[in-house]
């Protein structure tokens, strides 16, 4: 589920749009990653984002809880609030951009 929201642009850099993402992700994998890819309301749908982790603490993104899981512990899982992210806008139809990235083709 997609529940976080953006606002503040600022700025437009290689034709992609700049912006701040904030709000709550009630799930989150892999949270120690460099960079990742959220949706996030934009406009009147869901965009598409890349957000790169800062390498140092901001403020900008709070790890509120980490999953109890049974599955792998070695990507950890957590409830996040993004406090004003940067992000890039890939995409503003972010679900029909991410969902092809999720499909898996088994080899016949």
């Amino acid at each position: 589920a997609v529940v976080s929201t953006q606002s503040g642009h600022y700025g437009r850099g290689d034709g992609t749009e700049k912006v701040k993402l904030y709000g709550n992700k009630f799930y989150t994998s892999a949270i120690d990653c460099q960079v990742t890819l959220t949706l996030a309301k934009y406009e009147e749908d869901l965009g598409l984002f890349l957000v790169q982790l800062p390498k140092d603490y901001d403020g900008s993104i709070e790890v509120e809880k980490l999953k109890n899981k049974l599955g792998t512990r070695q990507l950890p899982t957590a409830e996040l609030t993004l406090n004003g992210v940067s992000g890039l806008l890939l995409a503003k139809r972010g679900i029909a951009n991410i969902i092809p990235m999720l499909h898996v083709r088994i080899p016949s």
